[in-house]
């Protein structure tokens, strides 16, 4: 997938409007801009542009005994999945299944303390697992819930950052 969706933050139970891009992915506060109207909307959802890619929340793979069906993206027009694209079609799976998001996540807060989660719980997409397959099989969208390993969401982005810059930092030590 494009390396554009390591840089939103998404709470997926609210509006696309609402969706930040970060500007550096190393900075534990970095600047963010709107992703309505973002040059990384246009950009192909994947690194070899495609017409479908199927996804399948990876939380509800896991933790339901009947997790939905996949949700294969594409466009009307028959053309390359956009970044936008995939966040819009996502966006709209995610609200109608958000009850069994949230009681898929629940257990994931469980071992911090009695979980609480109410509607209005925020759940953040966290990127993608694995690659896109020959075969259709739907790539596994991870997500994170406010709370998890008993970080709050800012917690939870300044560490991101901050692995970020260590990955990085390796991989320019490894190339000199």
């Amino acid at each position: 997938m494009s390396d554009a969706f390591e840089r939103l933050r998404w709470s997926i139970f609210e509006d696309v409007s609402s969706i930040r891009v970060v500007d550096n992915l190393q900075s534990p506060t970095p600047n963010l801009s709107p992703f309505v109207g973002h040059a990384i909307a246009t950009e192909s959802a994947s690194q070899v542009p495609l017409t479908k890619i199927a996804f399948a929340s990876d939380d509800l793979m896991q933790y339901l005994d009947h997790p939905p069906e996949a949700l294969m993206v594409s466009r009307a027009d028959g053309g390359i999945v956009t970044v936008a694209d995939v966040v819009e079609q996502l966006s709209a799976y995610f609200l109608d299944h958000k009850e069994e998001i949230l009681m898929a996540m629940e257990s994931l807060l469980e071992a911090i303390t009695t979980p609480e989660i109410s509607p209005n719980t925020r759940v953040f997409f966290d990127g993608f697992f694995g690659s896109i397959e020959p075969s259709g099989h739907p790539l596994p969208v991870c997500l994170w819930i406010e709370g998890q390993d008993g970080q709050s969401a800012e917690e939870h982005w300044a560490e991101r950052a901050r692995w970020n810059k260590r990955c990085d930092e390796r991989h320019n030590d490894n190339t000199t």
